[in-house]
């Protein structure tokens, strides 16, 4: 992998795939603070599996079962809260546990607590969009022949070992001509798509073998601008793309982050309750066609105090 394919296969996730916008407003109204308890809100958890169900229809999640299991894991949990993917240890046995453990009580918390491994990576990555990785059945068979092998082993033991090695090539390209070091390599993909890199792993991933056909299709119509622009290192073509991935959806997500951060702040300085917080997320999310009128609204109050 290198950053001109992941920087194209991210363009063409948000061209093709319908449904990309909806985790972007997920992590807009995610509020952080509140998984930093054992005790997941009713209003989080809703709107995680609102995220997961618009990605699958037959996802069958029962709220109580995924608030147990995060529960239950929620020492390991915390402790993998505090690493990225880019400085993680693989290796390390406690790692490998924590992710398996928390990977396979996420994959039962269904009605028929059936196996779900796609969904359980969507869930752990909901959880940490630093750590995890999502994948699914085109992406496990275009990596590894076999579609159906989606145990936690696979995932732990093979699947994040092989993004590793991916990450090390996609950074190893940013750095080329460059004087860039890994880690502003690794801060700058993040600043320039609003994503954090395991997410773009993640649109790597779904246009290469899940939208295959589609992804052949723009990379064989691609501009003459963004053909020249794949022949230039890192640093020369951060001003394209910085000016081209905001015209498409960060205006929305700077919005919403900014709503959700006023209405949190009016909850700390109590001008409104936990209810009517609870309210506003509600409308925000599920009215989107309201937003302006909420936004002035909260701005508005905002001035009142």
């Amino acid at each position: 992998m290198n950053y001109q394919m992941l920087l194209l296969a991210h363009d063409a996730f948000y061209k093709f795939e319908t449904r990309a916008n909806h985790y972007d407003n997920f992590m807009a109204n995610k509020n952080p603070e509140l998984w930093d308890s054992p005790s997941l809100p009713d209003g989080e958890v809703d709107n995680l599996f609102d995220f997961i169900i618009r990605w699958d229809r037959f996802f069958t999640g029962q709220k109580e079962l995924f608030k147990e299991a995060y529960s239950s894991n929620f020492n390991e949990i915390q402790y993998l809260s505090e690493r990225t993917f880019f400085e993680i240890d693989l290796d390390d046995e406690n790692v490998q546990k924590y992710i398996e453990n928390i990977f396979n009580a996420f994959a039962t918390c269904n009605r028929s607590r059936q196996y779900e491994s796609t969904d359980a990576s969507k869930l752990a990555h909901a959880m940490n969009p630093d750590l995890f990785i999502m994948w699914d059945s085109s992406i496990r068979e275009g990596l590894f022949g076999v579609k159906d092998e989606k145990s936690a082993d696979k995932y732990v033991f093979e699947f994040l070992p092989l993004m590793k090695t991916e990450l090390q090539e996609l950074l190893a390209s940013c750095m080329k001509g460059n004087n860039l070091s890994e880690r502003d390599a690794y801060g700058l993909l993040e600043t320039i798509c609003g994503n954090s890199v395991p997410k773009l792993i993640d649109q790597y991933n779904y246009m290469t073998y899940t939208m295959r056909t589609m992804f052949g299709a723009y990379l064989e119509n691609i501009s003459d601008e963004k053909k020249e622009i794949k022949s230039k290192p890192f640093t020369e073509s951060i001003s394209f793309w910085k000016n081209r991935v905001p015209t498409r959806n960060h205006k929305d997500r700077k919005r919403t982050r900014q709503f959700i951060e006023t209405i949190n702040e009016f909850r700390k300085l109590e001008v409104i309750t936990v209810i009517e917080r609870r309210e506003y997320n509600e409308k925000w999310r599920k009215y989107p066609e309201d937003r302006d009128y909420w936004f002035i609204e909260v701005t508005q109050l905002l001035k009142k105090i």
